[in-house]
Formats: C-alpha cells, structure tokens, sequence
C-alpha cells in the first residue's frame, strides 16, 4: 500500500493541475422553462432589487449569472396543486425559492421549494417522474470536469457543476459516463454519515474533496459567505483533489479533527 501510495502521489504532482476557463463565461439563453409549469412564475433574474426573494438571493451572495436558474413561488402550495392536485396542505402556501430539476434533454422531472423564513419544513421536494434529484443536467458538460456537490445552492458557486440533492449521486454515476468528476461533499469531519459517503465514493473509483483543517465552515456557501470568493473556493477545492490511496489517507487523518 506504502509503494502504491508514493506512487500515486508522484502522479498526482506530475498531473497537469486543472484550471478553469479565463474567458467570460456565455450562456446559451435558455427558453425550455416556458414550455414547463415554470412558465407561471418569474425568474430570480427578473425581479426587482427591492424584491424580498432578490433580495435573500443577493445576501445568500449567490452570483448574479445564477439567478436566472432560481424562480419565485409566491403562493407556493397553489403552485405544486396546479401541477399536481391536492399535493399538498394549503399551510405551506408560503412564498418559496424554486429550484427546479431538468434532466439532459431539458426536460423538468421535479424541483424543491425552498422556505425564505422559519417552516417547520425548509426544502419541499416535489417530483413529476421517478429519476434520481440530480440538480444541472440540463447544463452541465460531461466532457469536462464536472464538480459536484451535496446541495443545488453551494453547486451555483462552481463552474460545470451538478448537486444531489438528497439522491444517491454513485448509483447515477454508474449509468451516466462522465469523463472526470470531483465529488464534493460537506466540510463535516465529525459526521459518521459523511464519512462512509466519502469512502464509498473512494472506493468507486471517483476524485472527492477532503477540506483543509483551518476550515470552519460546514459548506461552500457558508465559505463565500465567511468572506471568500468562489474563485478562492474553488481554488481550495483544487488543491485538496485526491482519489486512491492518497484520498484514504487524507480522509483518515481528516476524520480525526
């Protein structure tokens, strides 16, 4: 194990590290929403400064070319009802975040409706088709690293990004190719339930992020909001890439703080 651990490392040092584009980043103007329920509702990008949602978006410091993939429920039960009838209990007709699931050809299969205040509920997940809760298939690029994270909101900080969502991300991965991926869970090393997540995905084969230990907060949005910009996130995130050998033994000693 000690020679292939050396091994690896050589390799890992040797590899090219991986930087993301310097051009500005182009969107593809993406209209498939209105051929969805979403149609009803209003974009993040489309309300006002003033507007109570914009706002939380803004404090949350979610970058400003992601507003355009959140939308506003004002009435958010009225909403699910209109899809899907008597879903759900008018009590939680209640303004929500809308972040919606499309799948690679477009197509939304579900969404989560995020609560801005106290609810005894905050994500309510509602799925129009049985498929895992895989949030930016619609965008990402699998011919390129793709990162992926625990939560859809920390996954807007990240360039070429999907989030899980709650959902089994290996099983997805061993039915979808994607040519290189990092996995990047949260900043929990006292947590049992994160740490056999991380080894199974090491012992699968894919690249996790173990987090440097003068790190207190417990995701990436926590990190911006701590001060750091995403480009410094990500920046973290590079340099504390490992798989193998090399993964097992940063997480054993992670494990321990």
């Amino acid at each position: 194990m000690h020679r292939q651990y050396v091994a690896e490392k050589f390799v890992n040092n040797k590899r090219q590290e991986y930087k993301p584009d310097k051009k500005p980043i182009e969107f593809k103007k993406r209209n498939y929403h209105q051929k969805t329920p979403l149609k009803a509702l209003k974009k993040v990008s489309q309300l006002s400064p003033e507007h109570p949602a914009k706002k939380y978006v803004e404090n949350r410091k979610i970058p400003t070319v992601a507003h355009r993939k959140l939308f506003y429920a004002p009435k958010f039960a009225s909403f699910v009802n209109s899809i899907i009838p008597n879903k759900l209990n008018e009590k939680y007709n209640e303004p929500r975040l809308i972040i919606p699931f499309f799948d690679e050809d477009e197509k939304l299969f579900g969404f989560q409706g995020r609560a801005f205040g106290k609810s005894d509920i905050k994500y309510i997940t509602i799925m129009l088709e049985d498929k895992p809760k895989i949030f930016g298939l619609d965008e990402a690029d699998k011919r390129k690293r793709v990162y992926v994270t625990e939560g859809p909101i920390d996954s807007l900080f990240l360039p070429n990004a999907l989030a899980m969502a709650g959902s089994d991300f290996d099983s997805f991965l061993e039915k979808n190719l994607i040519k290189d991926v990092v996995v990047v869970y949260d900043n929990e090393s006292r947590s049992s339930q994160i740490i056999s997540k991380i080894t199974k995905t090491i012992d699968l084969g894919h690249k996790v992020v173990i987090w440097p230990n003068y790190l207190k907060e417990k995701d990436i949005n926590d990190m911006v909001l701590s001060g750091r910009t995403p480009e410094q996130v990500l920046s973290i995130i590079q340099e504390n890439t490992f798989e193998g050998i090399r993964a097992k033994a940063k997480l054993s000693e992670w494990r321990k703080v």
